[in-house]
């Protein structure tokens, strides 16, 4: 998504629709959470759907509103109320800045937001540190736990329990 409208703004229409079997593929409630993080990471805004058949046959089939599966879209609703509580209109896209295994928005020297699919490290090549570094749960984002500043962004460990985790390094006030 990010090589195709580099840092422009972005519609992503039709990318993200479980249940369409129009060349999409069978996609879990993880999958869903990940790709809307991915995607939010991308600096795109999404236009979510979850029917079953094609984009014409509406929720679960039918264009009945009452037929729509609604833990998909609260999964969804969750990671676009995490990105409520950050600053990312201040951030774009920088792939450039971080390990391949991770996705990242930057207001470089001020504030970076990177995204793990699964536990591991990742490292953000940063500028005017120190930084306070703090992990966020992906599938559960009230789940925060601050480890100790970083002055280069090196080799950051996720926790090792969960499964998708963000991290944030942010200037201190």
């Amino acid at each position: 998504v990010l090589a195709r409208h580099q840092n422009k703004p972005c519609y992503a229409l039709e990318l993200l629709w479980p249940g369409n079997n129009q060349g999409h593929p069978v996609y879990t409630d993880a999958d869903i959470r990940k790709n809307g993080y991915v995607l939010m990471l991308s600096a795109t805004t999404l236009n979510f759907g979850d029917m079953n058949g094609n984009s014409s046959s509406g929720f679960t089939g039918t264009m009945n509103f009452t037929d729509k599966i609604q833990s998909r879209h609260d999964i969804i609703k969750k990671v676009w109320d995490f990105f409520e509580t950050e600053p990312f209109w201040r951030m774009t896209p920088r792939q450039d800045l971080v390990t391949t295994n991770a996705w990242c928005l930057a207001d470089p020297g001020r504030e970076y937001l990177a995204y793990l699919q699964r536990t591991g490290t990742v490292s953000i090549a940063v500028s005017n540190g120190p930084f306070r570094v703090e992990w966020i749960n992906g599938q559960n984002t009230a789940d925060r736990r601050t480890r100790p500043m970083t002055t280069n962004g090196l080799n950051l460990a996720s926790p090792t329990d969960g499964d998708d985790w963000l991290v944030h390094l942010e200037t201190p006030l």
